[in-house]
């Protein structure tokens, strides 16, 4: 089978280069993909279908095992359950897209992965979703189109773009690589890399896009304006888990997974100190939010030179990983680390020496008191040289733009 394949990169700018870490991923044309297709029985009885799904495998479920399903012909009307499996061994995780899709008034749309993760839609949502889905990982995804008794027409859907994840671009400290110090190849950690793993229930990972976002007390969130230019603000990720040994992204399960609103998105890409962005996003299934379940940073606006933290989900090659790639299981998850900064520009710009990565846009600036005073953005950080520079709340626009999402 032939596949369609579309390639995504980004060009980092020569100065202070911009920090998000897009996901290393391959994009497959649903019209060139087929997967094994298979039609079962269903009494119409959703609550006890749903809950016999949920203690079911994904290979039980669609019979790769033993089989305890009726499986029927191609029907013509409801009731009945049309399963599809997509599936890539070389796959560390999957997420959909789809198109043209109609669930009707009452069916469901259920994806399950392979470690037991479930999301459910209804028409409405997935329309709330943009006909995306959360990340799975492994290797297969099992879709089951729940089909009402007396849907007319029946429901269906297209699978737009099916992207499976693939091991990260070798870093440049991969063992035998040549490794330089250029103007193009910034040095974001500044010496050796003192970033620790940290746990703060409240700072998310931004997938596909690679940047880091936190919440505030109006329910808004916080990032880089860079992130949602350059696309991929798809999906908040909470409780992010270690990643795979040669760097590859790892995903929660569904449940910590918020759908941003494309819609809500306000920002400025300039430069330096003109760099943010804010938006807001969907609830869970329960009508919980990330603040609800997390909390929220408080912010100020009256900071002066001190100690920072930086919190965020930088990449990481220090130590060495496999040996597929240079990134190591902490790449792409949670890190902080303390050190000076300067403020410059009346406070809208912030120049510090803690070590980040590509994935650190957006990451909170906390003073020692764990209160944000603004965003990283840009990491160039050279000897003896405060140079790894943010964002601070004294920018107006950016403050202005918050202050739109509701009072703090």
């Amino acid at each position: 089978m032939r596949w369609s394949v579309l390639f995504a990169f980004s060009l980092m700018p020569a100065m202070a280069a911009a920090q998000g870490a897009p996901a290393s991923y391959e994009a497959v044309s649903g019209d060139n993909y087929t997967g094994k297709e298979l039609f079962f029985a269903y009494d119409g009885a959703y609550a006890r279908f749903r809950a016999r799904r949920q203690d079911e495998t994904l290979a039980a479920a669609f019979c790769l095992d033993d089989c305890e399903r009726d499986i029927i012909d191609t029907p013509e009307q409801g009731p009945f359950v049309r399963a599809e499996l997509i599936e890539d061994e070389a796959a560390s995780w999957i997420t959909l897209r789809f198109s043209d899709f109609w669930l009707g008034e009452s069916s469901r749309l259920i994806i399950s992965g392979e470690e037991g993760s479930f999301q459910e839609f209804t028409q409405q949502k997935l329309e709330a979703w943009e006909g995306e889905t959360a990340a799975f990982n492994g290797g297969r995804l099992l879709l089951e189109l729940v089909v009402a008794a007396g849907e007319n027409p029946l429901p269906s859907y297209t699978i737009d773009e099916i992207a499976f994840g693939r091991p990260p671009v070798a870093s440049p400290r991969e063992p035998g690589a040549l490794i330089e110090e250029s103007a193009d190849q910034p040095q974001n950690v500044c010496g050796d890399d003192h970033r620790v793993s940290s746990s703060d229930d409240r700072v998310a990972r931004i997938w596909k896009g690679g940047c880091t976002a936190w919440p505030l007390a109006n329910g808004a969130f916080v990032t880089a304006g860079h992130c949602p230019k350059a696309g991929g603000m798809g999906v908040l990720e909470f409780r992010v888990p270690i990643s795979g040994p040669d760097g590859s992204a790892r995903h929660p399960d569904q449940a910590f997974q918020y759908k941003i609103q494309s819609g809500s998105i306000v920002y400025e890409s300039s430069g330096v100190g003109k760099d943010w962005a804010v938006f807001s996003i969907l609830p869970n299934d329960r009508g919980e939010t990330p603040k609800d379940l997390f909390g929220y940073f408080d912010v100020h606006r009256d900071y002066a030179d001190g100690e920072l933290i930086v919190r965020g989900y930088g990449k990481d090659d220090d130590p060495l990983g496999s040996e597929t790639s240079g990134f190591n299981e902490q790449s792409q998850t949670q890190q902080e680390h303390g050190a000076a900064y300067v403020v410059k520009q009346k406070g809208v710009v912030i120049e510090h020496e803690a070590d980040t990565e590509r994935g650190s846009s957006g990451s909170p600036l906390l003073n020692l008191d764990g209160v944000a005073f603004g965003i990283h953005t840009h990491g160039k950080c050279e000897s003896d040289v405060n140079e790894n520079k943010g964002t601070g709340f004294m920018n107006d626009d950016f403050w202005a733009a918050i202050q739109q999402f509701g009072p703090l």
